[in-house]
């Protein structure tokens, strides 16, 4: 779902900002205001002039195992094809979201090797907050009781991270929203 999809959507932002518990207000005008901003910027992302390479649409590192001198990826029931740049916002907010750097240090060390669109960075790291704003609310899915909670640890890395690329004013809410599997 888009940011202007969720803003259409019947309950607005209060479904995503619902997660903020006590700061449901300040999360709500928070979002309001920083939907069209993300939104536009994730049209950048429509762009028919984009690089493109072969995206796996679910880089975490649960999903990556390195032995020896080999790097291997899986669960590619997403793959696709777009902008390099998806993959790593996507790989960065998650080393976030688990007790790593910030994803600006990953993003960093990556352009030392390959370069990045910084505009088609933020475009996709405003993508991945509006996906994980679309379902981090949602109720547990039956037989995968971790997903809601990393979901809510990733839109915490990528919402915050959004707001930097964007000038956004500091989304202080973010720390109300659990991170742990309810139960």
């Amino acid at each position: 779902m888009s940011w202007a999809q969720l803003s259409r959507s019947p309950d607005g932002m209060r479904a995503p900002a619902s997660l903020a518990g006590r700061k449901v207000l300040r999360a709500q005008r928070w979002l309001t205001v920083a939907a069209p901003v993300l939104g536009e910027s994730v049209a950048l992302l429509a762009g028919g002039r984009l690089r493109r390479t072969l995206l796996h649409l679910d880089m975490r590192s649960d999903n990556v195992r390195i032995s020896r001198d080999s790097l291997r990826i899986f669960d590619w029931n997403r793959t696709s094809v777009g902008p390099p740049e998806f993959d790593v916002a996507n790989f960065a907010t998650s080393i976030f979201s688990e007790g790593g750097p910030e994803p600006e240090h990953f993003v960093e060390r990556y352009e030392q090797r390959l370069a990045l669109d910084r505009d088609v960075l933020g475009a996709a790291v405003s993508a991945l907050a509006g996906y994980f704003a679309s379902v981090a609310w949602l109720p547990p899915v039956s037989g995968l009781p971790r997903l809601r909670a990393v979901q809510r640890r990733q839109l915490r890395s990528s919402l915050a991270w959004a707001a930097r690329i964007h000038r956004l004013p500091v989304p202080d809410w973010l720390d109300a929203v659990p991170t742990e599997i309810a139960g």
